[in-house]
């Protein structure tokens, strides 16, 4: 019995060979017939849970208690060259974020791509490969909900914090959001 597994063994590893062996290299003029896909996509329920967030200043506090985050997200990750990032194209309706801040402050849709780009020049970019990071909009799926249990501060009445009850986000809708990063020195 023994020997027979070590057959079988044997056998598969050889197999291996002889498939690797059949592989033939593909010349630059076939590999050009070749195309495939860029970029990373990601699809998460999240099911986040912080007991936490507190924030102090010299001598009061505020704390965000039992905070919950649930959901279907999606993205994509890529990574974009100097001149890809220069032409990312903008919204042509209903433009929202920053892109909606910047046409309402006199940003013309037709230079609203250099306005980005040189947001980013002036942050540090320098023609360097982009982390591109976008969240799509995704039909027949809500949005994230978040909920916040109790929210106290510090300064209560003799030494007691006071409740400034909860709050509850619902559907909160991400898609079409876009994140650009790059590294600087």
């Amino acid at each position: 019995m023994k020997s027979f597994k070590l057959s079988a063994v044997a056998a598969l590893l050889a197999s291996f060979t002889f498939a690797a062996s059949a592989m033939t290299p593909v010349n630059d003029e076939a590999l050009s017939q070749v195309s495939g896909q860029d970029g990373v996509s990601i699809v998460a329920d999240l099911q986040v849970n912080i007991g936490s967030f507190t924030y102090t200043d010299s001598t009061n506090t505020f704390a965000m208690n039992d905070i919950g985050i649930s959901g279907v997200i999606a993205a994509t990750i890529d990574v974009l060259d100097a001149a890809t990032f220069k032409g990312v194209p903008t919204p042509t309706s209903a433009p929202s974020g920053l892109a909606a801040s910047l046409l309402a402050s006199g940003v013309t849709a037709g230079n609203l791509e250099q306005v980005m780009h040189d947001a980013a020049t002036a942050l540090g970019y320098q023609d360097q490969d982009v982390i591109a990071i976008a969240i799509p909009k995704v039909d027949n799926t809500t949005g994230l909900d978040i909920t916040v249990a109790s929210m106290t501060t510090g300064r209560g009445a003799a030494g007691t914090t006071n409740s400034m009850g909860g709050i509850s986000l619902a559907n909160l809708n991400l898609g079409g959001t876009k994140v650009w990063m790059f590294g600087h020195d």
